[in-house]
């Protein structure tokens, strides 16, 4: 992870273990393309936590 205050604060699936990864969500949406950005868009309007694989 960076510190510069000019680079963007990343933490990568490399950078944990199985054990720090725990994830809540309503909805799980599998593709990150237009109709996934929709369903997390209505599922965030409705209120719901969901996560985009």
């Amino acid at each position: 992870m960076s510190t510069n205050k000019n680079e963007l604060n990343v933490l990568t699936a490399a950078d944990m273990t199985a054990a720090q990864l725990e994830l809540e969500a309503d909805a799980v949406i599998i593709g990150s393309g237009a109709g996934g950005g929709i369903n997390a868009y209505e599922l965030a309007k409705a209120g719901k936590k969901s996560h985009r694989a």
